[in-house]
């Protein structure tokens, strides 16, 4: 839908985020299977969606910008928000495989 309404993506800003309450040892699957979801599979999938947009227009200055989480960098956080953490140094690292991809 996106080429239909605009010429393409120049800017990509992913900045989603979403936290619950799901414990490693008891958190339940589906807060688990969200948090993946929004945290790093849809950074992943925007971030290829506005790659191939750059890369069939010949856009050689175009921007991809991974917004993160402190969490995503450091482990002294609460038992409660340890698979969340999990997700934002996912994100660290997918951001870091993209950098050295564009190289």
């Amino acid at each position: 839908a996106l080429p239909i309404l605009h010429q393409g993506v120049d800017v990509c800003i992913n900045n989603a985020g979403l936290a619950r309450p799901e414990p490693l040892l008891s958190g339940k699957t589906e807060g688990w299977r969200t948090m993946l979801d929004v945290n790093v599979l849809a950074v992943s999938i925007c971030t290829r969606e506005a790659y191939q947009s750059m890369k069939e227009r010949n856009i050689d200055d175009g921007q991809i910008i991974n917004i993160n989480s402190l969490l995503g960098h450091i482990f002294q956080t609460p038992s409660r928000s340890h698979f969340y953490c999990a997700t934002k140094h996912a994100v660290t690292a997918l951001t870091e495989g993209v950098r050295q991809e564009l190289r």
